[in-house]
């Protein structure tokens, strides 16, 4: 599998879990997204990230499990 980083908007790495950072990893790899994914804060979901895949936004929460 690919080496992934994720950071937030202002270029700062994004601090995830590891279910977090496992579930982005395939997230990025099935959209066929670049090394460096930009993620986003989830309004209303405490710890969560989001990933825009182009034609979808993910949600993925600290547990691991995604959510579009």
């Amino acid at each position: 599998m690919p080496t992934y980083r994720f950071v937030w908007a202002t270029g700062y790495a994004a601090h995830m879990t590891v279910p977090q950072y496992e579930q982005a990893c395939r997230i990025a790899q099935q959209w066929n997204l670049g090394s460096t994914v930009t993620v986003q804060p989830v309004f209303m979901m405490k710890d969560a990230v989001g990933i825009h895949t182009g034609s979808m936004f993910i949600a993925i929460l600290p547990d691991g499990s995604s959510h579009s």
